[in-house]
């Protein structure tokens, strides 16, 4: 008799394993939010190297709408300069706070998303040069 008992308990342990990031059908606070600090819109930056920071947060406090993860991309045209995606697992925010040297110069387009459990993306982008 105990081995049904042992066996739908292990059976809803599994269930509830499989489900940790799936969808909350209850409430859609929506995607997260996506600030950018460095670079400002417009900025110039000299001397190569470029400081990024930027904060993600979650649109919810649930489960489902905590962060999943955070995408940075810096682009020039449509070649990649910098890339760097950060789990941000479970997380109401979370800080970017990195930096990248580049020769290149010229106009570059900064994409932050972040993206939680339903999968929602928020994005953020900042153009910006060097030189």
């Amino acid at each position: 008799m105990k081995k049904p008992i042992f066996s739908a308990m292990l059976m809803l342990a599994i269930v509830s394993m499989l489900s940790s990031c799936k969808k909350d059908d209850n409430t859609d606070p929506g995607a997260p939010t996506v600030t950018i600090t460095s670079p400002t819109e417009g900025e110039t930056v000299t001397g190569g190297t470029v400081s990024i920071s930027a904060m993600a947060t979650a649109s919810g406090d649930d489960d489902a709408h905590l962060l999943h993860e955070v995408s940075v991309k810096v682009t020039q045209g449509s070649t990649t300069v910098f890339e760097a995606v950060v789990s941000a697992h479970d997380e109401a925010m979370h800080m970017v706070d990195t930096s990248f040297t580049t020769t290149a110069t010229g106009a570059m387009v900064l994409t932050v998303e972040a993206e939680n459990h339903v999968p929602q993306t928020g994005t953020k982008t900042v153009n910006f040069s060097v030189n």
